[in-house]
This record gives C-alpha cells, structure tokens and sequence, in this order.
C-alpha cells in the first residue's frame, strides 16, 4: 500500500485534495481557540461531533496543498509548463486581496478572505495537476465533480420535499429551507439545487448519445425524467431556460445521425417531466386533505388558478408596458441589485472593494424598504469580479473567459467531439456553455463555490486534452 502511494504520490495527493475541496464547500472559517472553547463548553455530542467535522471540513484542503506543494518543492525535477487561464485567475483573484488592503487594512481578516484563499490554492493545484497529470488521470477529477453533485441532491432532496408536502406551496421552488440549517450549515438553495440536477442531467443527456444495450438506454431515460421533474418542480427559470438551449445545443451538434430519435426522446423526457410533478402535486393534495383541510384548500386553489413561474413571466413580457414590480419579479428583483451597483460604486477605486464585495460593502443595507430580505448577492460574475477587483479585476476575469471561449473554438475547430472520449468532452463542452450562461446572472465562477470547481476543472481537463492530442500529433 506505501509503495502504491509512493509510486503515485502526486494524482494521489491531488485526488484527495480535490475530495477535500468539494468537502469544504459550504463552511466557513473557524479559528482553533473558538473551537477548543466550543468543545470545551459544550455539552452535546451532536454539537462537538458537527463542530469537529466542520473543522476538519475547513482546513484538510490547506494541510493537504501544503503536503502537495512541499512535495513539488523538494523535487527540483519538476518544470512547470505555463497556462494562460490559470494565470488569469491569479491576477483576478490578487486583485481582490489588493482590493480591500487599499480599501482597509484592517478589514483584511480571514472571514473575509477565506474565499478567494480557497479559490487560489485550488487554482494551484489544478496548475499542478495540468503539468503532472496526462488527461487519463486528470479525468478521474471528472468523476470525482459528478460524484458530489449526486451526492448532495440525494442529501437535500428529500429536505426540501419534506417542507414541500407540509406547506401549500405550489412549487418546490417557494419553500423556506434555504433559510434553515443541516449539519451547522446553511441549506441549498432551489436555485443551486436545479442547477447541479441540471449538470447531472447535461452528463446522461450526453451519455444517451451513444450506443447503449437496452437496459442502459432505459435506465438513463428514466433517471432523465426523474432529474427533468425536479428540475421543473424546483421551477429554477435560469436553469430550466439554460437547460433548454442545452438540448438544442446537444441536438444540433452532437446528433446528427441520431437527430429525429434524441429529438422525440427530449418530447418525451420533458412531457413526462412536467406531468410527473403534477402527479406528485395531486399526490401532496391528497395528503393536504387527511392533515389540514385549509392547507388543501388553499394549495388546490393554487393548482386551479395559478401559473407556473415560466407562464408568468411570459405574461409580463407579452405585455407592451412592463411596470417597475413587473421588472423586478421578472428579474428576481436583480435589476435593483445592479442598479445599486452602479449607483453606489466609487469609480476612483482601481482594485474594488476586495472579496465579497457584494455582502459586506455595497449590498449590505436593504435596497427597497419594500424589499423582504436583504440583497448581499451581487447576481452577476460581471459585477462581482468589478465591484470586488475593481477595473484589474474585471479586465483578468474577463480574459479568462475569453480563454475559454477559444479552447471552445478548438473543440470545434479540430472536431474533439468525433474522438473517442467524446463522452467526457461533449460533456464538458455543454458544461463549460451552461456554466457561461448562468454567470450572467449569478456570481458562478467569479467566486469560490460549486461552479467554480467544475468550471475551472473542466478548463484544465479539456486544455490538456487539446495540448496533449496536439503533441501526439
């Protein structure tokens, strides 16, 4: 086993930084005097067990890039190759840290900037795996990404239909669980759950492509559906728009020989889809009426006379004047979000505001007294990476996705997708599009979080692809 490890010490060492970086998502810094004092005065082992493994969930990923590098360094063997993306990312993300040390030293603490730390040293070791890593190794990251996502929909899935079939909610999409915690930590939103069901759905839906036995194509057209009526039951416009264009995308190029079969398959995954939610609504109405008969009443008025998210904003938009509440619903009220941007940058301020900029500088206060919550979310990667790293910022953020949209141009250009591991690159290809498609809209990749894991991976794996098939030949 030791000289397994030592033959394979550094995709070993990767691997399980990358499991560790995934399992960090969603933590939050914890100082190790507040967590000795935490055990120390604590009088439930639930609470000590989920502070430990918290604990450990936060700073595993830092010992383990630690190792990694120290492992580099001491082997002066090693040459490192550039890469013009990982680049980028380093100057965006020091953009930030120089950011908030001009705006105030004293602000420069680890709540603070424990994110774009995660993000750098994550970046790092993508830049190491790039360079020791050939593409059969660096696809095992791959697996790892589609892994977790399933593994959390299985965790929160069930949360959120818990809280469904006890409300009179219509839709998955307005029940309150974002708001509570599961193991000391905040609960995924809807949003962010149909995005990664989303991502799972982009893998089969490419799967599907291929020449599968009979019990495999039945499988996964089934687990389409499955995923496809979370997908609408979560009511996501972002992801149920995206995912569209997505299918399109996938029909267009990579089905021309199969294009009439995938095209009636995606009428039937998408039928079934929206009317399988409707039996689960039935199924919830009939349940409504044995445990509260007001809640059954209100929910089948909502069945009865409301529309679904997607018909109410066509409605808005079909009509000729759009009135300001309009707007905001249409935009989930984004549209205020920038526009307090905007209104509130200093244009002075060459680096921005530094990391989270959005949170803990210009979004902190309610935007509209009418508002119901506040708004700490820039939505946008654009404005993020502006409002965090200033002009510098948003130029090298900027960059790197134009660095992306040229590996995209090579995909084409050299036509990958007709190679033999199609699979794992159309996969990616679509990845790399929704991904691009959602950061319009949401922060995405412009901070550390689960887009930017999959989108900075998928980067490297289909970069060494394209450099390793251009030796070879």
């Amino acid at each position: 086993m030791y000289q397994l490890y030592k033959n394979h010490k550094l995709m070993i060492l990767l691997l399980f930084f990358w499991v560790s970086i995934w399992a960090s998502l969603n933590t939050y810094p914890i100082e190790i005097g507040t967590f000795l004092n935490t055990l120390n005065q604590s009088t439930s082992l639930k609470n000590d067990l989920i502070t430990l493994v918290n604990f450990f969930r936060f700073y595993i990923p830092i010992v383990i890039f630690a190792w990694l590098a120290l492992s580099i360094f001491k082997n002066k063997n090693f040459a490192f190759k550039k890469n013009l993306f990982i680049n980028f990312y380093i100057i965006y993300i020091i953009s930030q840290f120089l950011g908030l040390i001009f705006l105030d030293i004293n602000k420069f603490n680890f709540e603070r900037v424990f994110l774009p730390i995660f993000a750098l040293i994550t970046i790092l070791c993508l830049f190491i795996a790039f360079n020791f890593l050939d593409f059969n190794k660096l696809k095992k990251i791959f697996f790892i990404n589609i892994f977790f996502l399933i593994i959390i929909s299985i965790i929160y899935l069930p949360v959120i239909y818990r809280d469904y079939f006890s409300s009179s909610f219509l839709f998955l999409y307005n029940t309150q669980t974002w708001s509570q915690t599961f193991v000391d930590d905040p609960i995924i939103r809807v949003t962010g759950l149909a995005r990664i069901l989303a991502l799972i759905f982009i893998v089969l839906m490419i799967k599907l492509n291929e020449n599968l036995s009979k019990i495999s194509f039945i499988f996964i057209f089934f687990l389409l559906i499955l995923i496809g009526t979370n997908i609408w039951g979560l009511q996501s416009r972002i992801s149920l728009m995206s995912i569209l264009i997505i299918m399109i995308l996938n029909l267009i190029l990579f089905s021309k020989r199969i294009f009439l079969r995938n095209l009636t398959i995606y009428i039937l995954i998408i039928s079934a889809s929206i009317y399988s939610f409707k039996g689960i609504q039935i199924l919830k109405l009939e349940l409504l009426k044995r445990v509260n008969i007001s809640k059954s009443y209100e929910f089948k008025n909502y069945i009865i006379n409301k529309p679904n998210r997607i018909e109410e904003v066509l409605d808005k938009v079909i009509d000729q004047k759009i009135e300001e509440k309009e707007l905001e619903f249409i935009t989930s009220a984004r549209n205020l979000i920038w526009l307090k941007i905007i209104n509130n940058y200093d244009y002075k301020k060459i680096f921005g505001y530094g990391p989270q900029a959005d949170r803990f500088e210009l979004l902190k206060e309610k935007i509209d007294i009418r508002n119901s919550g506040f708004m700490t979310n820039a939505s946008s990667s654009i404005f993020y990476s502006f409002i965090c790293g200033g002009y510098i910022g948003l130029l090298f953020f900027i960059c790197l996705n134009i660095y992306i949209l040229n590996l995209i141009f090579h995909f084409f250009k050299k036509k990958i997708y007709n190679h033999k591991e199609n699979f794992i690159l159309n996969s990616i290809f679509l990845i790399l599009i929704y991904i691009g498609m959602r950061s319009f809209v949401e922060n995405s990749h412009a901070v550390f979080s689960l887009d930017f894991l999959i989108l900075s991976s998928c980067v490297i794996i289909l970069d060494k692809y394209l450099k390793q098939n251009k030796s070879n030949n």
